[in-house]
């Protein structure tokens, strides 16, 4: 079970960096160049690394900083698309109603996959428990804190995408659809808020990625399933509120 999930952690980070170095290159004459777009994954994931290495505390203080400025950004970014989306709530819920009419089990089954990704910073830090003063009363507070924030991040997100772009240009931009969209609805302003929003949101999710599955596989070291000497590593205390 480790080992899947091991897996799960090295397939988000893949993904997670992808999407970073994808945001990054999006204004410039490399943006459809595939092997930047690697090159530069890679390299973010090295640097973040480096930088859990030298310092957790400190990296936790930069993490916050990063996920303070998301939120305010993705909030503001939300409640624009929503304010300028040319789709009424009647439309709106009827083509939901027709989408989920032609969903099958494949389409349950991605929806399944992302939804791992989107929650996987509950098992994050579950895995910190041994690493932070007072985790009895800290982890359940930050798990349900997270859920809630979560939830509601991801509504408003999905609801302003879908209101204010349409569905073809979300398939055809992918994973630049949201910075795509919030560009053809408020302007260049709204492409760089959501790049700037997505390239903290990736950062993020990295370092919290890296952070989380080395301590699992830790655990696994010590468990015997992994070669011991990942087990070792020095004793770091975060400092929570």
């Amino acid at each position: 079970m480790g080992w899947f999930v091991i897996f799960g952690y090295i397939s988000t980070l893949a993904l997670y960096a992808y999407t970073f170095s994808s945001y990054a290159i999006s204004s410039t004459d490399f943006a459809n160049d595939i092997w930047i777009r690697k090159v530069i994954a890679i390299g973010v994931i090295i640097l973040f690394t480096f930088i859990n290495i030298w310092s957790v505390n400190g990296m936790g203080k930069i993490e916050d900083v990063m996920v303070y400025t998301k939120l305010v950004l993705l909030t503001i970014i939300s409640v624009v698309l929503i304010n300028h989306g040319d789709i009424d709530l009647v439309t709106f819920i009827d083509n939901m109603a027709l989408d989920v009419k032609k969903s099958g089990l494949f389409s349950i089954l991605v929806v399944a996959s992302l939804t791992f990704v989107a929650y996987e910073g509950f098992q994050l830090v579950i895995h910190a428990m041994n690493e932070m003063t007072n985790p009895e009363k800290n982890i359940p507070r930050a798990i349900y804190a997270a859920i809630i924030l979560a939830i509601l991040i991801y509504m408003i997100l999905s609801l302003a995408a879908l209101f204010a772009i349409p569905t073809e240009d979300i398939i055809k931009n992918k994973e630049f659809a949201l910075a795509a969209g919030a560009g053809k609805t408020i302007g260049k302003l709204g492409t760089n808020l959501v790049i700037v929003g997505a390239i903290l949101a990736t950062s993020s999710a990295i370092s919290g990625t890296i952070f989380g599955s080395s301590r699992l596989i830790t655990v696994v070291a010590e468990d015997g399933f992994l070669p011991t000497i990942l087990s070792i590593r020095k004793k770091t205390i975060l400092k929570m509120p």
